[in-house]
């Protein structure tokens, strides 16, 4: 199997699991996105193995498949990038809630504080 062939493949497999739902459980979350860094890296090594351009016209094919591909897979990372971004800024905004919850008193307020408007 040509090397072009198989870079072909292994997009398709990526671009069939980005098109799958992120998980909401956060382990089920973490194995998600380890698996996609394997896939990944498997395609990587793969495109880095290229040495020169596709000869016949079945791998040029292939390529111009390969590229439209790449387009796609790159909106869906983007895509799950922001999704993970979002997730993560709101648990962040979560803890930050809880612990006005636990201790209202903390940090500074601006009740209660008399300004004094003669400048003594």
């Amino acid at each position: 199997m040509s090397l072009v062939k198989k870079i072909h493949e292994e997009s398709q497999v990526l671009l069939m699991f980005l098109k799958t739902a992120l998980p909401e459980d956060p382990d089920k979350r973490d194995q998600f996105i380890s698996e996609l860094e394997t896939k990944l890296d498997v395609r990587e090594a793969l495109i880095k193995q290229i040495e020169c351009p596709p000869i016949t016209d079945e791998e040029k094919e292939l390529a111009k498949e390969i590229i439209i591909m790449n387009d796609e897979i790159s909106e869906l990372l983007v895509s799950k990038n922001r999704e993970i971004q979002r997730d993560i800024e709101q648990t962040k905004r979560k803890k930050q809630t809880g612990r006005k919850y636990e201790n209202p008193y903390d940090g500074p307020t601006s009740e209660g504080i008399f300004f004094d408007k003669r400048g003594v």
